[in-house]
């Protein structure tokens, strides 16, 4: 059986984007592999939601049970950027990808 897990993967050098009226919240700032946003409570929400999913994924036995966890992981996070003005885009976009339609 082969199981898959998340891994950062390094992202090529990003230039100083300007933030445009459509967008959503403010703009995250990469910070050594970890999404910042200028929201604290967002901050911490990602960073505690990330620690149950690795939780998760130590223990887990089958690719459902990863799904499972980065669907919680997801929901989470996008909850969370609603709730404190920023873009919940990319992980509503992760949760498009394992199946789901909404948060």
């Amino acid at each position: 059986m082969h199981l898959t897990t998340h891994k950062p993967v390094a992202s090529p050098a990003k230039s100083e984007a300007t933030p445009t009226a459509a967008s959503a919240g403010p703009a995250p700032m990469q910070s050594g592999g970890i999404i910042n946003t200028s929201s604290a409570s967002h901050n911490a929400t990602v960073q505690a939601a990330e620690m149950q999913r690795q939780a998760s994924v130590a223990t887990a036995t089958n690719q459902s049970q990863l799904n499972a966890a980065a669907r919680a992981f997801h929901t989470a996070v996008a909850k969370s950027a609603i709730a404190n003005g920023c873009s919940p885009e990319p992980s509503m976009i992760a949760l498009r990808g394992l199946g789901q339609t909404g948060i």
